[in-house]
Parts: structure tokens; C-alpha cells; sequence
């Protein structure tokens, strides 16, 4: 039994070692409240910090493997529950909290947290209504910054090819939550600016917690859109959601199928369009030609009449040849593009994971990591899982581990 020595002299190692089991073996599964001081993140990927209240300080340790999973980045003065276990350092006789999770203290402080962050960034004029730009009259190229197995670009890709095949589509994958989100959306929002025939940008992803929604409203990612030279769409989540994002972008969608919609003129608009201008081009050369036609009558007779009038008539069998020949050529572009697109689009869904799922295959990521797991020495027993089928999703918690190799 530990410590029932009495009048026994220890040594500095055996009372270190006796509370260190007391500790280790009664706090295995805690929660602690409090707010971080102290923050230092470590070039190996590890966190180390203060937790305190308004009478006590304890030391925390977060290890890389579970500040990857984090979905907001943690900084002094932020409000946080950490979960975890007590572990005594021997070495120094003290005692720390080793964190498997931490998640800020509630939705109000995250929102107080935005609020605070939105009226400095209007202060600075990054929303104004001035600074926004309009949509292109013509979209022939567009980006798109999001998961490339997520939900959203599906949508984008669904209504392109339901709406206009023609418009040639970038993506830019990336993470949409996590504490490394926000850099790597804002990476690829700079690494676009390198391509110059982009007409539009669509920053997006699904709908989500407030929380997963955090990465679209981080300093990072409002920073890169403000600086992007290519007009600029949020998309982020569903019509009730609202991001940083929707405010410093040019254009605020409701939904990443909305974005698609939007930056779409459908092939019959198109061809509607350009009948619209054919016919307002052959009124325009009507009205000219009988005008002159009329001034000519008033001066002329007999054979400088017929001669004008078989000029106007040339004219005429002209001007609808001419009208004729662009009609078709752009009619002969959207087909050509239409097929195109249809090539890219066949190659892309047949890459799909979805298209994967619908063969009775099935992905597994481990707790909010999109990242699908590809061994089963990457997880632990106790970990929760998630298992995405063609229909459905299923959660579950590994009880037993084989490895084969």
C-alpha cells in the first residue's frame, strides 16, 4: 500500500514516485476549465501553456497528434475546457495536465470572439461597399478553394454541368477546418493569384458548427481575400451561416450551389443572348438603311433609285450573311467547349471517392480529421471513428486492433 510507512524516512525519489502513482491513478479522465497564459507552440508541432483561474495556475502539455485535431488556434487569454489526465514530472517534482482535447469554453465566447474581430476589420474599411467589385459580364474561368471530397465542390460541379459545360473550373484543395485550416485556405488563395485567366475565386465549403466554421473567419484568411486581385465569392455553409469571409469578399453566396448559379449563365441564356443582339443589330441596319432610303427617294428618280435600291438590297443580303456566320460560330464554341467539358467532367467523377463509395468501399477518418485512414496501426483502441458509406455515415469506437501487413 502506498505511503503507509509511518516513521519511515523516504527518499526524494520514493515520495516523488508514490504521489506521482497517486496522481496518475485517481485523475486519468478530467476536465478543466480555465484560461490560457503562456501559450508557446514548439517547432515540433507540441503546445505547452498556462491554465488559470483567478487563484491557480497549472501547466499544460498538448502533444502534436492532438493539436492537429484542434478546430481553432489557441492564443493567450482565450477561455478553453482542456481534457486529458494529471502526470507528474519527476525530474522537477511538478505536476501538469497532459491534453488529448481542448475546445473554447462556449459558443457565446466564440461569437464575442468574431464580434470583436469584425468591428476591428470594418474600422479598417476592409468591408466597405466601395472596395467590392462587380461579377464579370463573361465567366469563361473560375477557382475554387475547398475539400476535394467534400460536399460542396459536388454542388459546384452539378450545377456547371447542368447549367453551362463551357466554364473551365480550377480547385484548389484544401483542409476546411482544424487549427491549420486557415492557412492553408489562405496559401491557396495567394497561390491563385498566380494564374491570371481565373474571372472569379469561390471561397466554400458546407454547412457546419460554429466552431467548424471558425478557419473562414480567422485574421489569415481575411487577409488573403482582401489582398486578392481575382473578384472574390463566400460560400460558406448554408443561408444561416455567416463568416468573416461573407463580409471582406466581393460577393457573399448563401450556399456553394448559390456560388455555382451565380457565376453561370445557362446555354440557353447564352443563346438567347445572342439572338437578343442579332436582332437589335439587324433593327439598328434597318432603321439606317431605310432612313438613307428615304432621304434618297425624296432626291432621287428613275435610275439612281434602282441603282440604290439594289445597293440597299445587297447590303441587306450582306448584313444577314454576316449575322448568320457569327451565330453559328458561336454556337460551333459552346458545342466544342460543351464536349470538352464533358471529358473533364466524365474523368473527374470517375475519380470521384464517391464514385469509389457507390462500388462498396467505404472511407474511415478518426475523429474530425478529413483524413482517411490507410492503416490500421493509425489508430488506438478507444478511438472513435467515423465510417462514410455511398449512403450514410456510421460512427463507431475500435474495441480490437489486427494488424497485417
Amino acid at each position: 500500500m502506498i505511503l503507509e510507512r509511518e516513521k519511515e524516512i523516504y527518499s526524494v525519489s520514493e515520495i516523488t514516485s508514490s504521489i506521482k502513482t497517486l496522481l496518475e491513478m485517481h485523475f486519468t479522465h478530467i476536465a478543466v476549465s480555465g484560461e490560457i497564459s503562456n501559450f508557446r507552440p514548439a517547432s515540433s508541432g507540441h503546445y505547452y501553456f498556462q491554465l488559470s483561474d483567478k487563484e491557480s495556475t497549472i501547466s499544460v502539455v498538448m502533444f502534436k497528434s492532438s493539436a492537429y485535431r484542434l478546430s481553432f488556434s489557441p492564443k493567450d487569454g482565450d477561455k478553453v475546457v482542456v481534457k486529458g489526465s494529471i502526470s507528474l514530472y519527476a525530474p522537477r517534482g511538478s505536476y501538469q495536465i497532459i491534453a488529448t482535447s481542448m475546445s473554447l469554453s462556449g459558443t457565446g465566447d466564440i461569437l464575442i470572439l468574431l464580434e470583436k474581430r469584425k468591428q476591428y476589420y470594418a474600422k479598417l474599411g476592409y468591408f466597405d461597399q466601395s472596395r467590392k467589385r462587380e461579377l464579370p459580364k463573361v465567366i469563361k474561368k473560375i477557382g475554387v478553394i475547398t475539400s476535394d471530397t467534400g460536399a460542396a465542390i459536388q454542388d459546384i460541379l452539378h450545377v456547371l454541368n447542368r447549367r453551362n459545360k463551357s466554364i473551365d473550373i480550377v480547385i484548389f484543395p484544401t483542409l476546411v477546418q482544424g487549427n491549420t485550416a486557415d492557412m492553408m485556405i489562405s496559401k491557396r488563395i495567394r497561390q491563385a493569384q498566380r494564374m491570371k485567366d481565373l474571372d472569379v475565386l469561390i471561397i466554400t465549403r458546407g454547412g457546419g458548427s460554429v466552431e467548424d466554421l471558425l478557419p473562414f473567419s480567422e485574421e489569415a484568411v481575411i487577409e488573403a481575400i482582401y489582398e486578392s486581385k481575382i473578384i472574390t465569392i463566400s460560400a460558406v455553409g448554408h443561408e444561416i451561416d455567416n463568416s468573416l469571409s461573407d463580409y471582406v469578399a466581393d460577393v457573399r453566396s448563401p450556399t456553394p450551389s448559390a456560388a455555382a448559379e451565380i457565376v453561370s449563365s445557362s446555354s440557353d441564356e447564352i443563346l438567347q443572348q445572342v439572338i437578343s443582339k442579332r436582332d437589335e443589330m439587324i433593327n439598328r441596319v434597318s432603321y439606317t438603311l431605310n432612313l438613307y432610303k428615304n432621304r434618297i427617294t425624296q432626291f432621287s428618280t428613275g435610275y439612281v433609285a434602282e441603282k440604290v435600291e439594289q445597293k440597299i438590297h445587297l447590303m441587306r443580303l450582306k448584313n444577314d450573311d454576316l449575322i448568320t456566320q457569327m451565330v453559328d460560330s458561336v454556337l460551333k464554341k459552346i458545342a466544342l467547349k460543351k464536349r470538352d467539358y464533358d471529358v473533364l467532367f466524365a474523368t473527374l467523377m470517375a475519380l470521384s471517392p464517391y464514385t469509389i463509395l457507390e462500388r462498396g468501399y467505404s472511407i474511415v477518418t478518426k475523429g474530425s480529421s478529413p483524413t482517411p485512414i490507410k492503416d490500421a496501426a493509425d489508430l488506438l483502441l478507444d478511438d472513435n471513428i467515423e465510417v462514410t458509406f455511398h449512403k450514410g455515415k456510421v460512427s463507431a469506437q475500435i474495441q480490437s486492433i489486427t494488424n497485417k501487413g
